[in-house]
């Protein structure tokens, strides 16, 4: 605080037996400040571990009678809440989400157009109103908590990836439609394909890279988890995260191979026309690619 709104008196810093004391005399009653009762007061005390500007190292909420002297710790409030919020981001970014990329790029395993598609679909809805529902628990516990919203890189970044979510999903609601077959894709389909990707991959870059390992940071600030057991939760995930990310590059890396074979094989139009092939099962030995094995039509995505 400013000197000029420094209303502390007889205060002092002394170091006893490794215990650092802080002593001081202040009113109960002041213009602008909680009032201080004889009763019961939740006081909240904390530390830094330097001399910059950070994130605590440590936080305890205690329960003080001044009529009485006295004292126990209070646990602090929404644990429960904000865990619930993490597994929710955890489920809906690290699980979800990477499935339903996983279901467009492993297109071609799948024995006809539909099911992959509705695979797509139904993850990305999943992950989309798991989202929703944990941004709208947040928002209600920090205003419940009494805190502002969206102060935080954490926050500012959630809000962020909402609004670009729901383009995402209202483009892949309106996209313009694949063209009948044989027919060139027109160049508004085109440049909603390339959108889509590019969205999505900044979305999952976004929270793989940052707002799930800042709400681990931000949840064992709050919460005093000692650094073992937040380098721990990190490392897990971690360890998920490249997982999941050398699991979809190697799709991503098969989708393209597929591409180009179907293109050398069958042509343009093999290549273009939704990848119309048979099941894995029936080319591992690497059959000349023949449409003639897929008769089912190609679903409209």
């Amino acid at each position: 605080m400013p000197e000029r709104r420094q209303t502390l008196t007889d205060a002092s810093i002394t170091v006893e037996d490794g215990q650092t004391i802080m002593a001081f005399t202040k009113a109960l009653n002041e213009p602008g400040e909680i009032e201080i009762s004889t009763g019961e007061n939740k006081l909240l005390g904390a530390y830094g571990s330097g001399v910059g500007l950070g994130l605590h190292a440590k936080r305890q909420s205690v329960v003080l009678n001044l009529s009485s002297g006295a004292s126990e710790e209070a646990s602090t409030p929404n644990k429960a809440v904000w865990l619930a919020h993490g597994i929710g981001a955890f489920l809906a970014w690290g699980i979800l989400v990477p499935s339903a990329v996983k279901s467009s790029l492993l297109r071609s395993v799948f024995p006809n157009q539909q099911l992959w598609f509705k695979l797509h679909r139904a993850f990305n809805a999943l992950a989309y109103a798991l989202f929703v529902i944990i941004f709208a628990i947040a928002v209600a516990t920090v205003g419940r908590e009494g805190g502002g919203h969206f102060r935080t890189g954490h926050a500012k970044m959630g809000l962020a990836m909402l609004i670009l979510t729901t383009f995402q999903v209202l483009g892949g609601v309106l996209r313009p439609h694949l063209p009948s077959s044989g027919e060139e894709k027109t160049v508004k389909r085109r440049g909603w394909e390339a959108a889509h990707r590019i969205v999505g991959t900044v979305l999952l870059a976004c929270a793989f890279f940052y707002q799930m390992i800042e709400g681990i940071e931000l949840y064992a600030a709050k919460y005093s988890v000692g650094e073992g057991g937040e380098r721990q939760v990190a490392i897990v995930y971690w360890l998920w995260t490249a997982v999941v990310v050398v699991d979809l590059v190697a799709c991503g890396w098969y989708f393209r191979y597929y591409k180009a074979r179907a293109k050398k094989e069958g042509g343009e139009e093999a290549a273009a026309d939704g990848f119309k092939k048979p099941p894995l099962a029936a080319w591992v030995g690497h059959p000349p690619f023949d449409p003639s094995h897929d008769k089912e039509p190609v679903v409209d995505v």
